[in-house]
């Protein structure tokens, strides 16, 4: 298993065309602070603890979990993202919306594999002959206060104070005594000013955590790790089924039950019969 350092190592990586990173093209949806599980105003070694937590947990050569590579990737990008000071910058700045500008996002489940809204857990009798359960998961949606764009309604922009609002910077570069100016893009601004308050709904992300309660029918049959899909939910999220396998005692009283059973009924056809023939002879 690669060290949490190793990760970073690779994630982390820049070039002078792409200041950020590859690893900025798959921003994470539902926000960088929040896949680490730490608050916006946490320093660079909280962050790199929280890091090293769940990336031994999520790793997916050791995590038992479904989505556990895609939740690794997600981890990865988010701490490549606020482990860099101009790009935590820029993200601080522009939320979500910065994708545009620096940063872009695939649509989370859009590709890959099925995401998992909640686990549905049955036990054997149950799954054999079908029931309903109400199931709570929480999902990430749009914000409504600042449609999505993680800015305060009304909110005005400010000049950036680092390339002044032209959105690029002169860079001197060379080598021994050769040397020349390369324009770059701004990392703090991007060609864009910067919002001077972002949406306190939705903390600068563009989107809001949400819980949904539903009311699942669960078919009789159904087997451990059957996916169910959710009317009005992407076709690619999906409940997981877990079925509680018997412990042993429960499946010998099933065959103890069984085996007095067939022998109660042949007694019964016994005695039966036997009047029968008794009443025959009379």
């Amino acid at each position: 298993m690669q060290s949490a350092d190793a990760v970073s190592a690779r994630t982390g990586q820049s070039n002078r065309s792409d200041p950020f990173g590859e690893t900025m093209n798959d921003l994470p949806e539902r926000g960088c602070y929040e896949v680490l599980g730490v608050p916006r105003s946490a320093d660079g070694d909280a962050i790199r603890r929280a890091f090293r937590r769940l990336a031994r947990e999520l790793h997916p050569d050791v995590s038992t979990l479904p989505e556990a590579e895609e939740r690794f990737r997600e981890l990865s990008v988010a701490y490549s993202v606020l482990s860099n000071p101009r790009a935590r910058s820029l993200y601080d700045r522009f939320g979500y919306r910065g994708r545009g500008n620096g940063f872009s996002s695939r649509r989370r489940g859009s590709t890959g594999p099925a995401s998992i809204l909640a686990e549905v857990e049955l036990d054997t009798f149950d799954a054999a002959r079908g029931t309903r359960r109400e199931v709570r998961y929480r999902r990430r949606e749009q914000c409504v206060a600042c449609r999505g764009e993680g800015v305060a309604p009304g909110s005005e922009t400010v000049r950036c104070e680092t390339c002044g609002g032209t959105g690029r910077l002169r860079v001197s570069s060379g080598l021994g005594i050769a040397h020349w100016l390369q324009v770059e893009t701004c990392p703090d601004c991007t060609d864009e000013r910067a919002p001077s308050k972002h949406c306190p709904e939705c903390e600068g992300t563009g989107n809001v955590t949400e819980e949904r309660v539903v009311n699942v029918r669960i078919p009789p049959g159904v087997e451990d790790g059957t996916r169910l899909r959710v009317i009005g939910e992407p076709q690619d999220e999906h409940l997981l089924v877990r079925v509680r396998p018997l412990p042993e005692d429960a499946r010998l009283v099933l065959i103890l039950a069984a085996v007095l059973l067939v022998c109660a009924v042949t007694l019964f056809v016994y005695f039966i019969l036997k009047s029968i023939g008794a009443t025959a002879l009379g």
